[in-house]
């Protein structure tokens, strides 16, 4: 399901980029409205897998003491609330050149964005590899 979300998060912040949320606004679209069709949308791309799960699990019975219903719930409950998970993070960033999760400095120190600032990773590329510190 993590790709699900991954697309659901480019996709609104693409879609804030471009403007789209605003002027979706400027013609009197509530924000809740505007939160619920990003919901039902990946709730319904969400009910694939889910489903195909399920039906896995039945044929190849890895819990023979659950239930189909009960193993589908509880996939489809927890790809929504990735999805819920995902709409919730993606409130914080406006372009996507401020959603990328990490950056390589030109000094060669990875470095991962948060909504917060930046946190240093990993020093990349130093004494080991001399010839990564002038790139072309």
């Amino acid at each position: 399901f993590s790709p699900l979300v991954q697309f659901l998060m480019v996709n609104v912040v693409a879609e804030k980029e471009k403007g789209m949320k605003t002027n979706l606004a400027l013609m009197a679209m509530r924000r809740s409205s505007y939160w619920a069709a990003w919901l039902v949308t990946y709730a319904a791309i969400a009910l694939i897998p889910s489903v195909l799960l399920a039906a896995i699990s039945h044929m190849w019975n890895p819990l023979p003491n659950s239930s189909v219903v009960c193993v589908f719930l509880m996939l489809y409950t927890f790809a929504l609330s990735l999805v819920c998970l995902g709409l919730l993070c993606t409130i914080p960033f406006s372009t996507a050149k401020n959603y990328q999760p990490c950056v390589l400095r030109p000094d060669g120190l990875a470095v991962c964005r948060r909504a917060l600032g930046h946190f240093p990773v990993s020093p990349v590329c130093r004494r080991a590899r001399p010839h990564c510190r002038n790139p072309p």
